[in-house]
């Protein structure tokens, strides 16, 4: 299970990354300078625990660079609607 997860997760992860904005630059190696881009703007990653936590694994393996915020979320019984608690 926790297999699937994460491969489902890299691929949401690359088709959500599709548009982010990219900025260019310079990466020297030992032959010689390389024209390159990274990402412009932060990356924030919110899993709704518990059941996010699995996906936002394999997501900072891809993009070990970006942040991490926690939703904690359950369904109220009675109400059926969703109560925050985190």
């Amino acid at each position: 299970f926790r297999v699937l997860v994460a491969e489902i997760s890299r691929v949401l992860f690359h088709e959500a990354m599709r548009d982010v904005r990219l900025r260019p630059v310079t990466v020297r190696t030992p032959l010689a300078d390389c024209p390159s881009q990274v990402v412009a703007d932060k990356v924030g990653l919110v899993p709704v625990l518990r059941a996010g936590l699995g996906m936002a694994a394999a997501m900072l393996d891809a993009f070990p660079e970006a942040v991490v915020w926690h939703v904690g979320l359950y369904r109220d019984h009675v109400t059926l609607k969703p109560v925050e608690y985190y």
